[in-house]
């Protein structure tokens, strides 16, 4: 993918620690650049014009744990499952995974009389999330 290098680091505001990008960013906060029409993770491109090889199912993963950060310092490749303990280690994992049995009990119960949307506040987590329990397609 031919990376226009200056245009690339000219959306990058490089701070002590991390390189924070400044250009458009996806709901998590993932900086994106367009590459031949297509929109790629500014981290993965950072990563990618060091010279780094990252093999198809790797992810680019941060050690400073800002999605804004293209820093290649802060890079490295990780596969899924060290992704998933880094998440877990650093307190970043899915809220419903917070929920308890008695939470899913009580959000059923509620569902008669509350809203997806007041569960979905009252417990910090997503509407979706709220729907799933509701059809037991988790927490089953």
């Amino acid at each position: 993918m031919p990376i226009d290098q200056f245009l690339f680091w000219k959306k990058v505001n490089k701070t002590e620690s991390c390189w924070l990008w400044t250009a458009s960013k996806n709901t998590k906060g993932y900086g994106q650049f367009k590459v031949d029409s297509r929109l790629e993770m500014a981290h993965k491109i950072s990563f990618a014009l060091t010279g780094k090889q990252l093999l198809k199912r790797d992810f680019v993963c941060h050690t400073c744990d800002n999605p804004s950060c293209v820093n290649p310092d802060h890079l490295y490749a990780g596969n899924h499952s060290m992704n998933t303990y880094d998440c877990w280690q650093r307190g970043r994992r899915n809220k419903s995974d917070q929920l308890t049995q008695e939470d899913v009990n009580n959000i059923r119960k509620a569902l008669a009389y509350t809203t997806r949307k007041e569960l979905a506040t009252r417990y910090g987590v997503s509407k979706n999330t709220i729907e799933k329990i509701a059809n037991y397609r988790t927490w089953v």
